[in-house]
């Protein structure tokens, strides 16, 4: 209530209890009428009001136009006019967004959408809504605030890879050439028999039904479960342009992550040089890639002066590498430690790329393991 709407109140009750003039009295008893008709219109358009969020989390990629859904609800009989909704971003919003102007009809609703910067990665809390208002004489005017918040996620970009996937454990969803994927429990059909077919291939019930004897053949699949190592440590970057490759090493991992979990292949994720330590464990779908990305979207980066290579440090948390393993290093450089790391787990039978996040390809990479350069922008991550 402002205080100027409080003069006019107090002079009509003092024109109605002490001036004995009749027409006076009744003036200042309509003006009070008035005065608490306006007041009950304010608390009843103030507490007709109701906020629902169109999404508790969204999710949106670096660079998307993404907005941000909110409806006003008008749950009284009376329309309500010039009301300001004021949507908190948080660091979402630019100053002008999440600001508007609107009147809303009884019974009725309004829905609001405010885009979001998409610049930065990062989980953000939006919330949250206030709406201030006025009865239709402005005695009393009200503002009510909505504790409702929203999360918004805005992961790193990432664009789909090229997948070679010939190589890796038994026994998926991917169709192989190679006879060592065979799947035995998989049968492809059964066709007749062939000299030099094992016995041990015979379908003796096929062939007893059809008098010639028949040979099984089974379908080759493989699965490539990949695991990221994603080395982030500040100190271990060249101090030019360290902050755009450190982004897009994390961008180079979220396309990784999309492509393998486009294929549907298990994901595993470990980071060094994140200010909170990042290790999720291997996993399979829509909502475990989505997990991954969101876990990329939180990193902050903290230097805590490790010497030890990035293997190394994956060996001492006892994290497990299967047989058949994609391992996808995106790390600076290459040194001693790390090419004894790679030695031992390429005996594992592992599948191993270098992706080199300092700018430039290292020379004396193992001829088992393919190597890349991260590029320092665009959409071409890798040369």
């Amino acid at each position: 209530m402002k205080r100027l709407s409080l003069l006019p109140l107090a002079f009509s009750i003092f024109l109605y209890l002490f001036i004995p003039l009749k027409a006076v009295q009744m003036a200042a008893l309509f003006l009070l009428l008035l005065y608490g008709f306006s007041f009950i219109l304010s608390r009843y358009m103030r507490a007709s009001l109701k906020v629902e969020r169109a999404r508790l989390t969204q999710f949106c990629p670096n660079g998307s136009d993404e907005q941000l859904e909110f409806s006003v609800i008008n749950r009284g009989f009376l329309p309500m006019s010039q009301l300001i909704i004021l949507d908190s971003g948080n660091g979402c919003y630019s100053a002008e967004t999440g600001t508007f102007l609107s009147d809303l009809p009884g019974r009725g609703s309004r829905t609001f959408g405010c885009p979001i910067q998409t610049m930065v990665r990062g989980k953000f809390q939006v919330g949250p809504v206030k709406i201030k208002g006025t009865d239709p004489l402005n005695f009393f005017p009200w503002e009510k605030t909505f504790p409702l918040y929203s999360s918004v996620v805005v992961y790193p970009a990432g664009h789909p890879l090229p997948l070679l996937l010939n190589e890796g454990e038994r026994g998926g969803r991917i169709k192989s050439p190679s006879m060592i994927y065979e799947d035995r429990n998989q049968l492809k059909g059964i066709r007749d028999y062939r000299s030099g077919d094992p016995l041990k291939r015979i379908n003796w019930k096929a062939s007893a039904r059809t008098g010639a004897l028949k040979t099984m053949e089974f379908s080759n699949t493989l699965d490539a479960p990949l695991l990221i190592l994603l080395d982030l440590s500040p100190a271990q970057y060249p101090l030019k342009h360290r902050y755009i490759l450190l982004e897009r090493a994390i961008e180079a991992a979220a396309s990784l992550i999309i492509s393998y979990g486009e294929a549907k292949q298990k994901l595993s994720l470990l980071v060094r040089g994140a200010e909170k330590p990042v290790f999720v464990p291997f996993g399979r779908g829509y909502g475990h890639m989505v997990y991954l990305l969101e876990e990329l979207a939180q990193i902050s980066f903290h230097d805590g002066g490790a010497e030890e290579s990035i293997i190394d440090y994956m060996m001492a948390r006892g994290t497990p590498v299967e047989c058949g393993t994609h391992i996808s290093l995106l790390v600076p450089f290459l040194d001693e430690g790390l090419l004894s790391g790679m030695e031992l787990l390429f005996r594992r039978r592992t599948t191993l790329q270098l992706i080199a996040t300092g700018g430039v390809l290292p020379s004396g990479i193992p001829p088992y393991c393919r190597g890349y350069t991260l590029s320092e922008y665009g959409m071409e991550y890798y040369a």
